[in-house]
Formats: C-alpha cells, structure tokens, sequence
C-alpha cells in the first residue's frame, strides 16, 4: 500500500502532465509573479531530471515568495512522496485544495494517502472530489470500489467498479467516448 502515492507521482510524470501547467496563485506584485515563475521553472526542471530534493528545495521557494500557490504545494507533495515524505505530501495535498479546490490530482494524492493507511471512509470522500471533477478518472474509481468494499459499502463499490470499468473501456461512438489513460500509467500503477 505504501507504494500507492509513488505509483500516482510516477504515473504523472509518465503520463506528462507532472507540474508542467505553471504557477498557480495571485502574486501580490509584478516582481513576485515573475520570481515565483522562474523558481517553479527552476524546481520543475529539478523535478523532471529526478533531482527530488532540489526540486523539493525550489518548490518550497516558489512557497516563500509565493505563499497561495496551490500549484507548488501540489508539486511539492508529488515530490515529497517520491521521496517516501509520505506525511509531508500528505500536507502539501491538503493545502493545495484549500487554495485551489478544482485540482483534482491533488484531491487523488490525498485519497491515495489515505487509502494507503487504511483510512477507507476519508479516502472516499477525497476520492468522490476527483469523481466530481474528473468522472473519467479511473484511478479514482478503480480505489473508491476498494475503499468501498473495506468499509462495507458493497453497492457503492459496485457502481464505482463498474464506472472503472467504463474508463477502462473503449468505445465504439465518439460522442460516448471516455478517454482511455496512456498505457504507460496504467502500466505504473498496476492496472495493465
């Protein structure tokens, strides 16, 4: 279970999406926008040469100058987690949805936590936040219908097999198509 988070990080990082869609937060001053812009820059770069502790040390700098940036705590957890930081991801992913609730990788990273620790029913509600903003989302289903089943909710656990299910699954008419994850993450995290 430990091995859950990682298995969400390096899936990102496979998949492509990582950190790369830029700083989110209102700087307060011109200077602190383009500060905050190239220190993300500089901890993204460490982050995807796998230099996990710069990236953690330049993603906390983007913290300082720019202290409601959603975006840096969610790449901040993502590495702390590479890094088996467990607890201090799990931190970071908190954060960055109180700053930015709509950042439903973040919402997964805590889901993922939890579920890893055995907290079923506060990982489901994590879990429905990504469903909510992604119901495409396999990963989200594909542990909600486990966390479901370890608490006894069977039901629930069906219907969330069977939207993972429907993810998983391509289909034939465009207009009812799900897109499917690359075979890469599915691959990273087991699901192939």
């Amino acid at each position: 279970m430990r091995g859950l988070v990682l298995a969400w990080v390096v899936a990102l990082v496979l998949q492509g999406i990582g950190c790369a869609s830029g700083p989110v937060g209102a700087p307060e001053t011109p200077a602190q926008a383009r500060t905050a812009k190239f220190l993300f820059s500089n901890a993204e770069g460490h982050f995807f040469k796998g230099n996990i502790a710069e990236a953690i040390a330049g993603y906390s700098e983007v913290i300082a100058a720019d202290p409601k940036n959603a975006l840096a705590f969610r790449c901040r957890a993502a590495a702390l987690a590479v890094l088996g930081r467990e607890a201090e991801a799990y931190a970071d992913y908190g954060r960055a949805v109180e700053l930015d609730p709509r950042l439903d990788d973040a919402w997964l990273g805590r889901g993922l936590y939890l579920f890893s620790r055995g907290r079923y029913a506060e990982a489901i509600e994590d879990l429905d936040r990504v469903v909510a903003l992604d119901p495409n989302s396999a990963v989200a289903h594909k542990y909600r219908a486990m966390a479901c089943d370890k608490v006894g909710r069977l039901r629930e656990a069906a219907v969330s097999r069977q939207a993972y299910i429907h993810c998983e699954t391509p289909h034939e008419h465009p207009e009812s198509a799900v897109e499917r994850p690359p075979a890469r993450e599915l691959k990273a995290l087991g699901l192939e």
